[in-house]
């Protein structure tokens, strides 16, 4: 195994690709010894960075063992252009009735002590199950959501979500990254202890250089990298300080040479003691990169809100006006007072 210091990210760009303005051109590195890893994991970013926009389909299959398996689909459409981002996810899910005093926490307590059995769940009378559409906006820095059930909001990207609200272009690398995450911070290039070329694998039949990155706070990040077609990511892994380990395996297109975002990835999440615990299946219905975007992109205008639709900001915990069909403005106080109680919250149970 060799250890390599880190690079500044300018040199490191400079060494690893050269990009054309109107698609994707790589040219192969070739090497008198093992490349520098992070040469290799700079062209992966510039790769992914020069996918500037698209329109992404993806159909997601998900299994969790709680222990009792449990499988969901659902379908997931992504418009973005650079760091704005527009999600429309559609699945059949279980509501609970959030108006109750403490919220709903009650019953969704009760659904974990079933194992997240939601077909029991649902006989049991306490949650029904429904056709749910949620749209979910980002514009880089403000987080927004809007479904029938949950009505618009305004929320802390850093709590999380229970959509798959990641940057497309980080899905070869984690599709479980946060809303704001980049894809240096996925591969771990802006917190790193140490970096490592561990050597040459073939993952699929593919040669790829297998890279390993520990960051300061010890999560560990294992990389497959392709250096000859576009700086794919074949296969990652990470194990957490408790002993948890993600793997993740992509493939790509065979008649799609350029494209850094993979046609398929299987995914696979277990604890400490090896136990699987969730499997993901990433399919690809379409892909259309670089290519022209509405400038309403990642606002709440692109959610297509109903006229007259309240909006809160749970982060300030208020609520901030409705919706005119153009914009958000503000209500009546005493409109506004009047609506609140017939809004539900519209808690939903997603076994995570």
């Amino acid at each position: 195994m060799h250890v390599f210091p880190m690079r500044s990210e300018r040199s490191c760009v400079a060494g690893a690709c050269v990009l054309s303005c109107v698609g994707f051109l790589y040219l192969p590195l070739s090497y008198a010894s093992d490349p520098d890893p992070s040469v290799l994991l700079q062209g992966v970013v510039q790769a992914m960075s020069s996918v500037k926009g698209g329109a992404i389909e993806v159909t997601v299959h998900k299994t969790v063992w709680t222990p009792g398996e449990q499988k969901t689909t659902c379908t997931l459409a992504i418009t973005f252009n650079g760091d704005k981002r527009t999600y429309v996810q559609r699945s059949r899910d279980v509501i609970i009735d959030g108006t109750t005093a403490d919220g709903g926490k009650s019953k969704l307590d009760r659904l974990e002590a079933m194992n997240n059995d939601r077909e029991a769940f649902v006989k049991a009378g306490l949650g029904k199950w429904v056709d749910m559409e949620v749209r979910s906006a980002w514009d880089g820095s403000s987080f927004c959501q809007y479904s029938k059930e949950g009505g618009a909001a305004y929320r802390p990207h850093d709590k999380g979500s229970s959509e798959y609200i990641c940057d497309p272009r980080n899905l070869g690398i984690s599709i479980l990254s946060r809303v704001d995450q980049t894809v240096g911070d996925s591969l771990g290039l802006n917190n790193t202890a140490s970096l490592a070329m561990v050597g040459r694998e073939k993952i699929n039949g593919v040669e790829t250089w297998h890279i390993k990155v520990v960051s300061a706070a010890g999560m560990e990040r294992h990389f497959w990298i392709e250096d000859t077609e576009g700086f794919r990511v074949h296969q990652s892994k990470s194990v957490d300080p408790r002993g948890n380990v993600r793997l993740q395996v992509n493939k790509y297109d065979p008649e799609d040479k350029r494209s850094p975002i993979p046609s398929s990835i299987l995914a696979r999440v277990c604890g400490p003691d090896g136990k699987l615990r969730r499997q993901l299946e990433f399919q690809f219905t379409k892909k259309s990169l670089n290519i022209p975007i509405s400038s309403s992109v990642g606002t709440i205008a692109s959610l297509n809100l109903p006229r007259g639709e309240p909006v809160t900001d749970e982060r300030r915990g208020r609520r901030v006006g409705q919706w005119n069909g153009h914009e958000v403005v503000p209500e009546e106080p005493d409109e506004a007072t009047e609506r609140m109680p017939a809004r539900s919250t519209g808690n939903r149970s997603r076994p995570r």
